[in-house]
């Protein structure tokens, strides 16, 4: 069974990604199309991540920090795919903190495999 944490992401992930469709059904119809890569990577990644055990509950508290995981998700998954292209089974997240403040959080992040921020990826948090 779930811990609270993930069903907390998941929840969270969900939100964002009724955000997100109502944005791009917002769009006019020939706009839509300059995003379709975008939609197709955001579509994969939400279907991945709620329908399987993918994370940590740790990993799941720090991506928790974030008002919009599923865009850190997404976005490190495009990066990877650029330069990979092998599929989520060996796709990863490994993250490190560094704090500025009390409530300003310094998240950096790689994939499985990768350099520490090296074009991966990285991003503020604030509690």
């Amino acid at each position: 069974m779930e811990n609270s944490t993930i069903i907390q992401l998941r929840k969270r992930i969900e939100h964002n990604y009724a955000d997100y469709r109502r944005q791009m059904l917002e769009l006019c119809g020939e706009c839509i199309f300059e995003f379709a890569a975008e939609i197709s990577a955001v579509r994969e990644v939400y279907n991945y991540v709620m329908h399987h055990e993918w994370t940590s509950e740790e990993i799941a508290a720090l991506l928790l920090k974030f008002d919009n995981p599923l865009r850190i998700i997404v976005d490190e998954w495009r990066g990877y795919m650029k330069e990979n292209s092998p599929g989520f089974e060996s796709f990863a997240f490994e993250f490190t903190m560094d704090f500025l403040s009390d409530d300003i959080i310094i998240l950096t992040y790689e994939i499985a495999g990768g350099d520490i921020d090296g074009g991966n990826g990285g991003g503020l948090a604030s509690e």
